[in-house]
């Protein structure tokens, strides 16, 4: 969407912040277990987007909310970059 000339360079995502969460509370309930197996899965996926130990994670610690994390990377690459990385 950057990209798209409607926008003319008035877009710029914030890619180094986002909220990822699993919107399947009968597979992912909430809960420490639930946590840990969704960061397990997810830390390879955001190393290879961010790099190794350039983001943290913080996890939802409500179990009344949907498993996730906040992520901050140290960085906010390029939306494309990321894309670029996904494919």
């Amino acid at each position: 969407m950057e990209q798209e000339k409607e926008f003319a360079g008035k877009l710029k995502f914030v890619t180094g912040h986002l909220y990822v969460a699993l919107n399947d509370r009968a597979s992912a309930p909430g809960g420490a277990a639930s946590q840990a197996e969704f960061e397990k899965n997810l830390k390879p996926l955001l190393d290879n987007l961010y790099g190794a130990g350039n983001y943290t994670l913080t996890a939802e610690k409500d179990a009344r909310k949907l498993v996730g994390f906040e992520v901050k990377a140290k960085a906010n690459p390029a939306s494309a970059d990321l894309v670029a990385k996904l494919n």
